[in-house]
């Protein structure tokens, strides 16, 4: 239901964020964590009263998630469908609706998930037999899983995507998680911004607009995005200690930091909802409040300030880098920081100039200066600049050459 813009900016951050980029060589992964938003597309069909068209969908994706052949990422995918489905049904049971609706709610993602696990039923039961012959039947020990978590400071990596430096052992100092897309999930500061506009307009107001299907989307996503932070931080938050010893399925995820897929998740969508009611506003030359104002006024300068001291007082600024990746570094991973504090300044720079930018293109449009059509075609172009700018160092591209050698072993088998 939200406009084109705002639909492309959200998917544009899922897409092409630092989770999908950093977890590129897992194509199976990938291909699991892909279908995420269909799923939960043929929930909200079902849910709303297309409930063949809802259960084809959802049914569909889901077995595209489970044939995709990473079983881990499918649990997380359903685990996500799963928490937006029974915050949603809570909200339906406790505003005590007509039971049709709730009836509806309730067997949406049961119907989905059921008939998609027969779609993919070929592939399940062989795997399931593998799985009870294997020693991966059993659980991985819980104090290991809680261990192999994030740090509250790897939540950085939403503003700064290298402040934690780049892939490989030798370039990254991100603490005990040993390998950099174990916590990288940057999503584009635009979208960042814009969900914290969609949580600012739907918190609730004395004498408020009765609750709509996009507020009801909001609170659903940020559900979401408050278990995703304390499951990732596992041992630190006893939410994730209790479902890795007791809920089916989480003694098997091996490493607790890559449900920041779910942190990624509800924020495009949540960025989605916001640019719509920023465009909404815009639209009907709603006025700007003073606190909006400010808002947005402060941020841009702090942005232009921190991206200020990155480019003429680098040695502050890189001390101050050092402050504060320090309460997680490994033993040596201090010894790597240097080579690579250049692309956290880039970082800086970049934020600064995207801030600048986007804040002076919504003064103009608030004041009529600029087309809304025009505001909302440059948000998701500044945020695809940002993201591209972002995977810097984080995926490289291999020759084309390489692809047309022949090994020696081919000649000597002909």
């Amino acid at each position: 239901s939200c406009r084109t813009a705002s639909a492309i900016t959200g998917a544009l951050g899922y897409a092409y964020g630092g989770w999908m980029l950093s977890h590129i060589e897992f194509p199976n992964k990938l291909a699991a964590a892909a279908w995420l938003p269909l799923i939960m597309l043929g929930v909200v069909l079902f849910r709303r009263g297309q409930t063949i068209v809802g259960l084809i969908v959802g049914s569909i994706a889901t077995a595209c998630c489970v044939t995709a052949g990473y079983p881990q990422t499918a649990f997380i995918v359903l685990v996500a469908a799963g928490v937006i489905w029974g915050a949603d049904l809570i909200r339906q049971v406790a505003r005590r609706g007509p039971i049709g609706p709730i009836v509806s709610a309730i067997t949406s993602l049961p119907a989905i998930t059921g008939l998609g696990a027969l779609l993919a039923a070929a592939q399940i039961v062989p795997f399931l037999e593998a799985v009870s012959l294997s020693s991966y039947r059993e659980q991985f020990d819980t104090g290991k899983i809680l261990g192999l978590s994030m740090h509250p400071l790897h939540f950085l990596d939403l503003l700064m995507p290298h402040i934690f430096g780049l892939p490989g052992y030798n370039s990254y100092w991100g603490g005990n998680l040993l390998q950099f897309w174990l916590g990288h999930f940057y999503v584009g500061l635009v979208v960042v911004a814009l969900a914290a506009s969609a949580l600012w307009s739907a918190r609730p107001r004395p004498g408020s607009a009765p609750p709509s299907p996009q507020r009801d989307s909001v609170y659903s996503a940020v559900t979401l995005l408050l278990l995703a932070a304390l499951f990732c931080t596992g041992n630190r938050t006893p939410l994730a200690a209790f479902c890795a010893a007791w809920v089916p399925g989480f003694g098997h995820v091996r490493w607790l930091s890559t449900t920041s897929l779910l942190v990624a998740f509800p924020l495009c969508w949540l960025a989605a909802l916001g640019l719509d009611g920023v465009l909404a506003r815009l639209e009907s030359r709603t006025p700007v409040s003073r606190t909006a104002r400010g808002v947005v006024i402060g941020a841009a300068l702090v942005a232009v300030l921190w991206g200020g001291m990155a480019l003429m007082a680098k040695e502050s600024f890189d001390s101050i880098i050092r402050g504060i990746v320090a309460p997680i570094l490994e033993p040596g991973q201090d010894a790597v920081i240097g080579g690579h504090l250049d692309l956290v300044r880039a970082d800086a720079t970049r934020i600064a100039v995207m801030a600048a930018l986007l804040a002076a293109a919504w003064f103009a449009a608030a004041a009529g200066r600029l087309r809304t059509a025009a505001f909302s075609a440059l948000v998701p172009l500044v945020l695809f600049a940002d993201l591209k700018l972002a995977s810097q160092g984080i995926n490289f591209s291999a020759p084309a050459e390489i692809y047309g050698e022949a090994p020696s072993v081919v000649s000597e088998l002909r």
